[in-house]
């Protein structure tokens, strides 16, 4: 490997950093956005809305976990858009 491919590679995972820190900043910065709005002020980080939050997310963590599992051993599962069309997800 020559020294001129592991500097573009290495330019290739700094700019995958660099656009992965600018969505996270994009994120934080739309949640205080949002949070500025007196109607979600109180209501936006309470512990009551994050419980809520996780509980929808749940079924979605659930499938995720078993995807992630699958495709660690090399396999790919398509089954997964079917199997919550069919239990009314």
């Amino acid at each position: 490997m020559s020294a001129n491919t592991r500097i573009v590679g290495a330019a290739k995972s700094g700019l995958a950093v660099q656009k992965a820190f600018i969505a996270i900043l994009l994120l934080l910065l739309a949640m205080v956005v949002v949070n500025m709005f007196p109607e979600t002020k109180n209501n936006f980080f309470s512990e009551a809305n994050f419980v809520n939050v996780l509980k929808s997310a749940s079924i979605f963590l659930i499938l995720a976990a078993g995807e992630t599992v699958v495709l660690i051993a090399g396999g790919v599962d398509l089954s997964i858009g079917g199997m919550m069309a069919f239990s009314g997800v």
